[in-house]
């Protein structure tokens, strides 16, 4: 009776136990449910919530003007009123183009020369002048609204001025024999051009950098004039009063910095995760690759379900905060070398953007490659040490020019013109020493050792362009070799 009675128990017992791991099953897979329903469903529904107004002020603190600047509408009004571009004698002039008055030798007999020297002569452009003279040291900041590509039409003005001075300057030195004036066009030049730094953007360096290039090379030019007169000691200490020293790279990059969380921002959602919006991220490099349009089907916001794959917003900040402060590494010319020809692991070069969430900004938009955005910065950066090299050759060519009106030969030594025509000696970016000199049959040789780091003895092929001296081609970059191209006219 017994054994009868047990056998339908065994029976049962595997039933259960069938029920048992079915339910445990069934309580599994409402359990992964739930969970997918719980982490998918804010990456369908939610979208990043982007603060442009939040980073423009935090850019805005970087580098704010001094109490008493132009506000921006008078910054504004200023930098784009120049009305001779637009009436007689320039008007009749259709493709005049103020970059060819910087070629050749002055000419008034040459339409286009005969032209500027009228506006020159000008009340409108006299007073303008001064104006801008004032307002420089007053100083300005033009508020940067995300993208910075609105920016670009005010960098645009600044250097349309910044030429218009230089040009005025060559006017003043070589057919006034006005030194003094043509000191004062260099001056508000760099004033300028100091104004557009306090965004601390990457196009505001390289904008910067073609103004610096251009005042350093008239003065390395008007230089060599045999007439005329400066105080380079006083000239020098007004240049590094209004441009000052170098900035250290992760302080001259402060803005790009902050422009890149903002489109780290634009693209992770804050609530709900700090994930990465991954739709939005196609969508943005779409619209880049289009030309800033995006056209054909929008992108499935199941791509959201993918955003594991990638860093939260915290990790991606990180590394962007990581990678500019290891640019402080680049600090010279020869910290560039080392770091571009990957000797230097000092860089701390972030992933693919598609992979990291670096959005890898570039002049207000995305670089799909971290490899290009270093590179875009690198070589920002050696530029803008090459023009303060330059700056410092055209100041020290005009001291060594008045050193040998007053003695009637060259220095020795650059140090001999301490402090009597100089507060300091130059330094060459190139490795921080001071700029490479001596003394030849009558005149001297001052020269960077350039971008090969190495000192080649002043060897180095001539260069007339002032914008590019630091070149692969230049062994040593020979500021004494510079000549004025020659006008295509």
């Amino acid at each position: 009776m017994t054994s009868t009675q047990e056998q339908p128990d065994q029976a049962a017992q595997p039933r259960r136990v069938r029920r048992c791991l079915c339910v445990g099953v069934l309580v599994l897979l409402l359990v992964v449910v739930a969970a997918f329903v719980r982490f998918a469903s804010p990456r369908m529904a939610l979208e990043p919530t982007p603060r442009p107004e939040y980073w423009e002020a935090r850019i805005a603190e970087v580098d704010p003007p001094p109490s008493g600047a132009l506000t921006r509408a008078e910054a504004d009004d200023l930098i784009v009123n120049r009305p001779w571009e637009t009436k007689p004698p320039l008007s009749e002039f259709p493709g005049f183009d103020l970059i060819d008055l910087f070629e050749g030798s002055w000419d008034a007999r040459k339409p286009e020369f005969a032209a500027v020297e009228k506006v020159f002569a000008s009340t409108e452009f006299r007073a303008a002048r001064e104006r801008m003279r004032q307002a420089v040291e007053r100083g300005w900041y033009f508020p940067v609204v995300l993208p910075p590509a609105s920016y670009l039409p005010h960098l645009s003005h600044c250097r349309a001025w910044g030429r218009w001075l230089v040009v005025h300057s060559r006017w003043e030195a070589e057919v006034n024999k006005d030194f003094h004036a043509a000191a004062q066009d260099w001056l508000t030049t760099l004033g300028v051009y100091r104004q557009t730094l306090r965004s601390r953007l990457l196009i505001d360096t390289l904008v910067c950098v073609a103004g610096s290039h251009l005042v350093g090379g008239e003065m390395v030019l008007q230089a060599r004039q045999p007439v005329g007169s400066i105080d380079s000691f006083d000239l020098a200490l007004r240049i590094e009063n209004v441009f000052g020293l170098p900035l250290m790279p992760s302080a001259l990059l402060a803005g790009e910095r902050i422009y890149s969380l903002n489109e780290i921002e634009s693209v992770y959602v804050r609530e709900g995760g700090d994930w990465m919006d991954v739709r939005a991220m196609s969508l943005k490099y779409d619209s880049l690759q289009r030309g800033g349009t995006t056209v054909g089907l929008q992108p499935s916001r199941l791509w959201n379900l993918l955003s594991p794959v990638f860093h939260d917003v915290h990790t991606a900040a990180r590394e962007v905060d990581a990678y500019y402060a290891s640019l402080d590494a680049c600090v010279d010319i020869a910290g560039y070398q080392e770091i571009a020809a990957g000797q230097s692991g000092k860089l701390v070069a972030p992933k693919p953007g598609i992979l990291s969430g670096f959005p890898n900004v570039d002049w207000g938009g995305f670089q799909i490659q971290g490899v290009e955005k270093q590179d875009t910065h690198l070589r920002g950066l050696l530029f803008y040490y090459a023009s303060y090299c330059q700056l410092e050759a055209g100041v020290t060519m005009l001291a060594l020019r008045e050193y040998h009106r007053r003695h009637g030969r060259y220095p020795d030594r650059l140090s001999q013109l301490v402090p009597g025509f100089l507060p300091r000696l130059p330094i060459d970016y190139a490795d921080r020493q001071p700029l490479r000199y001596r003394p030849q049959g009558d005149g001297y040789v001052l020269y960077s050792i350039g971008l090969n780091g190495r000192d080649d003895g002043g060897q180095g092929s001539r260069n007339s362009n002032r914008i590019g001296v630091f070149n692969e081609d230049n062994p040593d970059v020979v500021f004494t070799d510079m000549r004025r191209r020659e006008s295509s006219n």
